[in-house]
């Protein structure tokens, strides 16, 4: 085994080594659930960038620790940082989240616990995606002020129906069964096998048929037994429209969801919403993530994001002071300025 840290620490972030026939990278800050600093994002790039220039049969993707193989980008760093360092930072994250589907070396993304943001840029565009009865999924950026980002998007737009609608929303989290069933994963393999199955990655030749292999009957999904009013209500025009409508269901569920996304801060819930009709009807992963781009570093200089993070990760005192206090505030300029002139023909009757 030929191991190669990429780091002078004795404790490197990124743990790449080269076992048997498969490239192996690890996510190792544990203690922060393996969030991605700067420094990671740099190291995960460089290293997939090159991944192809080896006759690897994979590239094997975890995260150290017990808790999860990562809790999203570092977004402490995301607060300190200018908008232009932000940018830069963001920008080379999304190329190694990129490079995760567009290697000729497959790559295969074991997405175990928690798995969310960030988490889910470095795994979910992989072909060749594992969840456990211990995966908890989530694009949780709604709750700070933000939009989600990492091209999730993309995936968010091909899940059934409008489930992406109300995921990129609300920031619910979601499980295994359910990652599957929404196109975020691709094979359940319980906790008890994923030594072995790593081990198997490392001699076989083809690590779509060794998963497959190990691979067992995932849960049901609890997000598709609730698409009746999920997509009546998020399949609305606008997402004033979604808000009334989810009021007004008589169904507790409903009226909960409404009753969140109001807490919320109105302009990054209208992001969010619009993103993923953007990226139905693009269908483009690149183009995801060039608007990704745009949308956080305007969401977090222009339109309360750092405070949202400060709220919710900083101070934790869970009371922003939203710029925008409701949806009915928020203007057609605004969404433009956010996600770009193509929003336009979407927002029939100037309805936000």
């Amino acid at each position: 085994m030929h191991e190669k840290t990429f780091t002078n620490s004795t404790e490197p972030e990124v743990v790449v080594r080269e076992q048997g026939s498969a490239l192996w990278i690890t996510l190792n800050r544990p203690r922060a659930i393996n969030a991605i600093s700067q420094g990671m994002a740099l190291t995960l790039r460089d290293v997939l960038s090159t991944a192809d220039t080896r006759d690897f049969s994979c590239v094997i993707i975890d995260g150290a620790g017990d808790r999860g193989l990562c809790a999203g980008g570092d977004i402490k760093a995301l607060f300190a940082a200018s908008r232009d360092e932000a940018r830069q930072f963001l920008g080379v994250e999304y190329e190694a989240d990129l490079l995760t589907s567009t290697l000729h070396t497959p790559v295969v993304a074991f997405m175990t616990g928690i798995t969310m943001g960030g988490g889910i840029g470095i795994s979910g565009h992989a072909p060749i995606r594992v969840v456990t009865e211990t995966s908890i999924l989530a694009m949780p950026e709604t709750k700070a002020g933000m939009a989600p980002d990492v091209g999730v998007n993309y995936i968010l737009a091909q899940a059934p129906g409008f489930i992406g609608e109300y995921l990129a929303t609300t920031s619910s989290s979601f499980t295994a069964g359910d990652a599957i069933a929404l196109g975020f994963a691709d094979f359940f393999v319980t906790e008890s096998k994923l030594d072995d199955l790593k081990a198997a990655l490392t001699s076989a030749k083809d690590p779509h048929e060794t998963v497959a292999a190990f691979a067992g009957q995932a849960p049901d999904s609890q997000l598709l037994a609730q698409r009746d009013w999920i997509d009546e209500c998020f399949s609305a025009d606008s997402l004033s429209e979604v808000l009334d409508m989810l009021s007004s269901r008589p169904i507790l569920a409903a009226q909960e969801t409404a009753a969140q996304l109001r807490q919320l801060s109105p302009i990054a819930v209208a992001a969010a919403f619009w993103a993923v009709r953007l990226a139905r009807q693009d269908n483009d992963l690149v183009r995801s993530f060039e608007r990704d781009l745009r949308i956080m570093t305007t969401l977090l200089d222009e339109f309360g994001g750092r405070e949202g993070i400060r709220a919710l990760i900083i101070d934790k005192d869970h009371a922003p002071d939203w710029p925008i206090s409701a949806l009915k505030d928020v203007t057609v300029a605004q969404l433009e300025r956010i996600l770009g002139a193509e929003v336009l023909p979407l927002l029939t009757q100037n309805r936000v």
